[in-house]
């Protein structure tokens, strides 16, 4: 139960991190990453000794979570090439482009991640199939 605290708030500061790093100005100082980086070596070791969830479970939300990165990029590159005449049409487009791939893809790819620590039976289905 620990060690699902423990991988829960790994994954919330490490999509919180990617969240700053991509969608806003603000950077994130190098002594919060030097936590972060021996708080994930701690859990690590942790997770090595007692073994409560699969590697292939961390390599999986790993992978979630750097999707972020891909979506980052990928977002810059859906255009609308005719955006000149309509400036209501161009501010929504651009408002809901940004509602879209910075927030609620970020939370639903934390909440899946989420899911998929909490309840090994989705991880296991998914597997298996």
């Amino acid at each position: 139960m620990i060690i699902k605290i423990l991988h829960s708030i790994l994954f919330i500061m490490f999509t919180y991190m990617l969240y700053l790093k991509y969608n806003t100005k603000l950077e994130i100082k190098y002594k919060y990453l030097i936590l972060f980086l021996i708080y994930t070596i701690m859990l690590f070791i942790i997770n090595t000794i007692y073994t409560n969830l699969s590697n292939k479970l961390l390599l999986v939300l790993l992978l979630f979570s750097f999707s972020q990165i891909l979506i980052h990029f990928l977002k810059n590159m859906i255009n609308i090439q005719n955006l000149n005449g309509n400036l209501v049409f161009k501010e929504n487009y651009f408002e809901i482009k940004h509602l879209i791939f910075d927030k609620i893809f970020i939370i639903l790819i934390l909440i899946y991640q989420l899911l998929l620590i909490w309840v090994p039976a989705v991880f296991s289905n998914m597997i298996n199939e």
